[in-house]
């Protein structure tokens, strides 16, 4: 399915704007708002981070973050892409860290309920890809993207059709979390 030409899709760009961080932070608490069984971090702890710790999110060097807005500048849909690197390490599910490959991690995927089934998620899945493929030239290194998603939530089935293949699961709060990946 091709990107809708009524949406855009675009990196923010860091340092972010006090306009990106209210609408990403505005996007970011709907999601977590509407949809909690799909996120780790809870609403009532994504309420209570400062200003300060919201922007610190969208300017780390290691995560580019996306969003897809409408026409008339509304944000619908966010993700952010993650650098495996030593500094990253903390993050990285350490099941999902190949040695020998430049590994990336997809973040935070969420689209607006108003907004689904219109191929804005394998957009920014696309986006992405396209973001690792080129990150760090033609360093030789075989690239993948990973993800985790709880097994109970519908995403399980929209990134295995895109190719991500199940490498890991964990229990977390007695939910199974599942870790994919894919060769870029």
């Amino acid at each position: 399915m091709p990107f809708p030409s009524d949406y855009t899709i675009f990196p923010i760009l860091q340092p972010a704007s006090d306009d990106h961080l209210a609408k990403w932070v505005d996007l970011r608490l709907q999601g977590l708002k509407l949809d909690p069984a799909s996120f780790s971090t809870r609403y009532e702890d994504a309420m209570k981070k400062t200003r300060e710790e919201h922007l610190s999110r969208l300017n780390d060097p290691l995560i580019r973050t996306l969003a897809v807005e409408t026409a008339d500048g509304t944000w619908v849909a966010t993700a952010a892409v993650g650098i495996f690197n030593d500094q990253s390490f903390g993050w990285v599910p350490e099941k999902l860290w190949e040695d020998g490959k430049k590994g990336f991690l997809l973040l935070g995927l969420w689209v607006h309920p108003g907004h689904r089934r219109k191929g804005l998620a394998t957009g920014i899945i696309q986006a992405a890809t396209d973001f690792a493929r080129g990150y760090g030239g033609a360093s030789g290194a075989e690239k993948y993207m990973a993800v985790e998603v709880y097994e109970d939530v519908a995403a399980l089935k929209m990134y295995e059709g895109l190719g991500f293949k199940a490498k890991t699961s964990r229990e977390s709060d007695g939910r199974t979390v599942v870790g994919l990946s894919r060769v870029l």
